[in-house]
């Protein structure tokens, strides 16, 4: 229902409700995602750097940095030569990235979404923090399913552990 973003599972994006299972470092109690080679970069997973001999410089695209010429999307805006975020087009000229959630502001939002004009519109703060340390719980528990479904897959468990609300 005008949601541009690319379908994943059951017809819809992950914004709207798609499950996405991400593998998780092995590194001892470590929740970040894994990169490579089982682990995240804090625990050694490495950087794609760029192919051109002595350049340190992470890789972007075609192995390439953009130094060396790494091909990025260009803004579709009419003699705009800067990088294109959502939609084609640069922040400049309407990717929306972090705008104020006031309607008609162009202004850039903050961590509440809201612009420095438009603080008096959020959230109260305590509504906030909820929201917050509802999102984190949320985040916890599906990583401790994520550790368990791996745990009973290793041990030779066929089925899927019970799925708790």
């Amino acid at each position: 229902d005008g949601c541009g973003n690319w379908r994943v599972e059951g017809g819809v994006c992950i914004r709207h409700g798609a499950k996405v299972e991400y593998k998780l470092c092995s590194g001892e109690e470590c929740t970040n995602q894994a990169k490579s080679d089982g682990v995240c970069i804090r625990h050694g997973a490495k950087k794609k750097l760029c192919s051109v001999d002595d350049c340190t410089k992470q890789a972007q695209k075609g192995g390439l940095c953009i130094r060396h010429g790494a091909k990025l999307k260009r803004c579709s805006g009419e003699e705009c030569t800067n990088q294109a975020q959502k939609g084609g087009v640069c922040v400049a000229h309407g990717a929306n990235g972090d705008r104020c959630k006031f309607e008609g502001c162009i202004g850039k939002g903050d961590f509440s979404g809201f612009c420095s004009r438009h603080q008096e519109h959020r959230p109260n703060k305590n509504d906030y923090n909820l929201q917050i340390q509802q999102q984190q719980f949320q985040q916890q528990q599906q990583i401790l399913r994520m550790r368990l479904a791996s745990t009973m897959s290793s041990l030779g468990y066929r089925h899927h552990p019970p799925q708790w609300n």
